[in-house]
């Protein structure tokens, strides 16, 4: 068996992500998201230190990331509602550039208007529900306009952009189910982070199923997930000393601030690059070098 279509990764990862978010109550879906995401922050920091990028730029990126981060805190006092939809924000644009990576497609100024959906909807059903506002309504006209003015251009590109497409068609999906379901803040940023994590797994061994390296990623994702685990049972099962510290660990707010960091420290400039026109040229390289 050869690698895994994207399409065949992709209902890899998002069945089983349907599963929980229908199955799950809205606390669940938040301790799934939350325990399985630190095992895919030390997958993505084990990968970086082995390929040699945890030096002098990835430690700035993490200072300045904390810096302004503690400031953001600072300034919206503490609070978990404008974290939450700052982090939605960055979990969209890390999502939709990864999508893009992973499908090979070269970002050009015009796949802007790919992403303008999904970074609207996204965090707007959030911020309206968990702030009060009323963002979603024009959120919706400019992510219809969107998508028109990006099919307009991409239905007379050969060969089809696919991976613009695929965003279009996330969006196109998110607008549909929160317009018919009342959907949790907590299960609408879990379904994109749930999502993310499944499909670089999916991928990724897929990539590595008929090569040396699939025991090596197996035996990671194993003791990474697993440590998780552990350390979440210990936290809810066994009540201690432990467990006030794990409560801190495993709160969303501290959850939110890993979340960024890891965003901001797998961020590909040449990803925000290519809107200006000059990063289809280092896509090529960049696929080599991508880590979880």
């Amino acid at each position: 068996m050869g690698a895994l279509k994207p399409y065949q990764q992709t209902l890899l990862a998002g069945i089983p992500t349907l599963l929980t978010l229908i199955l799950f109550s809205p606390r669940m879906v938040v301790i799934t998201f939350i325990s399985v995401g630190y095992a895919h922050f030390a997958m993505a920091y084990l990968y970086q230190y082995r390929s040699g990028k945890v030096g002098a730029s990835f430690h700035i990126r993490t200072l300045l990331g904390v810096i302004g981060i503690v400031l953001f805190l600072w300034v919206t006092d503490w609070s978990l509602g404008p974290l939450m939809v700052i982090t939605a924000i960055g979990i969209q644009l890390h999502f939709s550039f990864d999508e893009l990576f992973l499908a090979n497609s070269p970002i050009r100024p015009m796949t802007f208007f790919a992403i303008v959906p999904l970074l609207l909807l996204y965090p707007s059903s959030i911020a309206d529900k968990v702030l009060g506002t009323s963002f979603i309504t024009p959120a919706s006209v400019i992510a219809v306009l969107s998508s028109l003015i990006y099919l307009a251009w991409a239905l007379r590109q050969r060969p089809l952009p696919y991976g613009g497409l695929w965003e279009i068609l996330f969006g196109v999906v998110f607008l549909l189910v929160i317009s018919v379901f009342s959907v949790s803040p907590e299960k609408l940023i879990g379904s994109l982070a749930l999502f993310h994590y499944l499909r670089w797994a999916v991928h990724s061994a897929s990539k590595y199923w008929h090569t040396p390296r699939f025991a090596p990623f197996a035996r990671d994702m194993l003791i990474t997930h697993g440590l998780a685990a552990l350390l979440f049972c210990w936290y809810w099962f066994l009540p201690g000393i432990a467990t006030g510290l794990l409560m801190i660990v495993f709160g969303q707010l501290t959850f939110y601030v890993f979340a960024l960091l890891h965003i901001i420290t797998t961020a590909r400039a040449s990803d925000y690059r290519g809107f200006l026109g000059s990063g289809a040229l280092s896509r090529g390289l960049a696929f080599r070098k991508k880590v979880l």
